[in-house]
């Protein structure tokens, strides 16, 4: 890859009134957004925010499970001699507190 993006770090997973609140460092690169996801044990992880947060933290309001796992992903626009496209970095997982 010629871009790399440094992915976020220390997510947390708090249970809030039977909501997820999570929180996490973002990412060292200036303008990158955040794509949240909640594991489903049968059909892996999947997408809860169609279009990425700037914000470092997300409130799931509808967990499914008794401990729900979430993975977040750093998202920047990128431009480059043959196009534009979302440049995506590594994922980090959650850690429930």
């Amino acid at each position: 890859r010629i871009h790399t993006l440094t992915p976020p770090r220390a997510v947390t997973a708090r249970l809030v009134n039977n909501q997820i609140a999570l929180n996490w460092e973002g990412s060292t690169e200036e303008g990158c957004r955040y794509f949240i996801y909640r594991r489903h044990p049968a059909e892996g992880y999947q997408l809860l925010n169609d279009t990425p947060t700037e914000a470092t933290s997300f409130v799931d309001d509808n967990p499914w499970f008794v401990e729900p796992k979430y993975m977040v992903r750093a998202m920047k626009p990128q431009s480059s001699g043959s196009g534009s496209y979302r440049n995506l970095s590594q994922a980090a997982y959650s850690k429930m507190e």
